[in-house]
């Protein structure tokens, strides 16, 4: 059963960047248009210079300047919304050149499960449907048949020992499926589908198959290091921060190369053979 959740792929992604935000938490309630806010840990004040970023719930901020008072920020940073935040919230910091919760989340994860397609089909079974007595047409389960972003390649007919059991004799018409002659009695089918990889929109919904796990954290690795280069500055902090062989720009576009053919193997081994074209054969009929 798949257990990989968007957390989970945060978490790996920012392994590979080895690039990791601190948790404090608010010393004081702050409003949404407030521009100082006060850290209650001071351990971690130091680490708060500016232009550094900081997360509180689903809002980025940037610190521009520390003050006796708190921290100077921009509030809505990273195109989130201003919003009130109470005493003792979490505070995520992070580098100036760091990737955020709200980064990751809605472009490089999303993009790099979008970039899966159109190799990595994932094999799902639909809801059982009827295929009423005395029809040649079946409606299967919504959003299951192509052109909808999934591909039925197989119908399971429900036999009288309750297992399942392929059935000939059929084709795609629409979003209908017909078969070649009328039904003689009910039966109840279930399709074998191939389909994409879902966006996740939140913590808890998961991966459909573990197995493009690697894919996609590879892929997303590439793009935030990728996003780098159209930021020169930040760019170069992140390479001094490694303080290690990938300590240059070029290393790192040789690193970003490297996780990109990282994530196009990963995705290949795992990818089934895309249909061609619709599923139709005769050889069997009920």
């Amino acid at each position: 059963m798949a257990t990989v959740t968007r957390a989970t792929l945060r978490n790996d992604i920012r392994g590979d960047l080895m690039s990791w935000p601190i948790a404090a938490t608010l010393d004081a309630a702050v409003d949404s248009q407030a521009t100082t806010i006060q850290i209650a840990d001071d351990v971690y004040k130091n680490f708060l210079e500016q232009k550094v970023l900081i997360e509180v719930d689903s809002e980025v901020m940037r610190v521009v300047d520390i003050e006796d008072a708190g921290f100077r920020v921009i509030r809505g940073y990273q195109g989130t919304t201003k919003a009130p935040h109470i005493k003792d919230a979490i505070v995520y910091i992070h580098s100036s050149y760091g990737w955020t919760d709200y980064e990751l989340n809605n472009r490089i994860i999303p993009n790099a499960i979008q970039w899966l397609k159109p190799h990595a089909w994932i094999d799902q079974v639909s809801a059982a449907f009827t295929w009423t007595s005395q029809t040649i047409e079946a409606t299967p389960p919504s959003g299951v048949s192509y052109p909808q972003g999934n591909f039925i390649y197989r119908l399971e007919v429900l036999d009288t020992d309750s297992n399942y059991k392929p059935i000939y004799g059929w084709h795609l018409y629409g979003s209908k499926i017909r078969f070649n002659r009328k039904a003689s009695a009910d039966h109840t089918l279930q399709a074998r589908i191939l389909q994409f990889q879902a966006s996740l929109t939140d913590d808890t919904t998961v991966l459909d198959n573990d197995n493009f796990r690697e894919s996609i954290v590879k892929y997303g690795a590439h793009l935030c290091l990728n996003a780098l280069k159209t930021n020169r500055v930040r760019y170069h902090e992140y390479a001094a921060a490694l303080n290690d062989r990938a300590s240059t720009p070029d290393e790192l576009i040789r690193v970003a190369f490297d996780l990109k053919n990282q994530a196009i193997v990963s995705r290949e081994e795992n990818a089934y053979p895309k249909p061609a074209g619709f599923a139709s054969t005769y050889r069997e009929v009920l």
